[in-house]
């Protein structure tokens, strides 16, 4: 193992070399492997991808819509609400063919109302026509008004003859339903009409967004013997009457004596879209009078 001198032999001397090359040979091998490992990951990262599933677009469209607008098989009549909008315009026409104290007369009655919550501001239309005695004792067509703007009520009065006329006050609070008077409720009370059954789904040229139908036949009301309604409803969770048709035979709400077939039609349009508030010609050169105090 040693020579003379005390030096490891030439044969002892080679074999801790081969022992120590084993041993620094490990970690070579060690993290060569560790190389090969990470080439291998990132060769598969950089594979290609197999090919997404395709989805029907359409389709996807489609069925988010039915989710969306499911309508209800039935619904109860919410009646028309007002309190939630700030702006607004609702028509109301009413037709009455039949007799009052057994003869034979005809009538008619009208609404258009504007409200702007906003500004505030509002104006209301009323037009009376027809035989004296259905809709009031008014032999021929008279259209009243009624507007608000800058804390000012303008009352005029339009008769058939074209004479027109205005009267202005200053009033110290805005009343919406003041300019707002008729409401299909009058006629069809919520709670009282029966469940309405889901016709369709329809999309008016007119309208942003669809509308659901619904429909109730031979129903009675405290006015009608008899009734055929049609709502026209926003879709979604709390559908809003947008539109009435109502035909049925009975007799006018607070006329008993009037009976005969009665019409109604009934829409609720520009809602939350500034509608056209503006003053009546015959209040151009008006001046108001002073607010009422409240002992007047």
């Amino acid at each position: 193992m040693y020579d003379r001198t005390g030096a490891p032999s030439l044969g002892a001397q080679r074999k801790r070399k081969r022992e120590s090359g084993a041993r620094a040979s490990k970690p070579r091998s060690f993290a060569l492997l560790m190389l090969l490992a990470l080439l291998g990951a990132l060769v598969a990262a950089c594979a290609p991808a197999p090919p997404p599933t395709l989805v029907d677009i359409n389709q996807t469209a489609t069925e988010t819509a039915r989710a969306e607008f499911a309508a209800p098989a039935t619904l109860a009549y919410p009646g028309v609400r007002f309190s939630s909008l700030e702006r607004y315009r609702a028509v109301l026409a009413l037709s009455f063919a039949g007799t009052v104290g057994g003869v034979a007369k005809r009538g008619s009655l009208g609404l258009d109302a504007v409200v702007d919550m906003t500004r505030p501001a509002a104006q209301g239309t009323v037009s009376v026509g027809g035989d004296a005695g259905v809709f009031g004792a008014f032999p021929q067509v008279i259209t009243f008004g009624k507007t608000y703007i800058g804390g000012v009520d303008y009352v005029t009065g339009v008769a058939a003859t074209g004479e027109a006329n205005c009267l202005a006050q200053y009033v110290n609070q805005f009343d919406p339903l003041a300019y707002n008077a008729l409401s299909p409720d009058e006629f069809l009370p919520p709670g009282e009409t029966p469940a309405l059954a889901f016709v369709t789904q329809v999309q008016p040229p007119e309208a942003r967004r669809p509308l659901w139908q619904f429909r109730a036949e031979g129903f009675s009301t405290a006015t009608l013997e008899t009734a055929t309604l049609d709502v026209w409803t926003t879709t979604g969770d709390a559908p809003r009457v947008v539109q009435i048709d109502l035909q049925g035979e009975g007799h006018v709400p607070g006329q008993s004596g009037a009976r005969g077939t009665v019409t109604l039609h009934y829409e609720l349009t520009e809602l939350d879209e500034p509608p056209e508030v503006a003053l009546p010609p015959p209040c151009a050169a008006v001046t108001p009078a002073p607010q009422a105090s409240e002992g007047d």
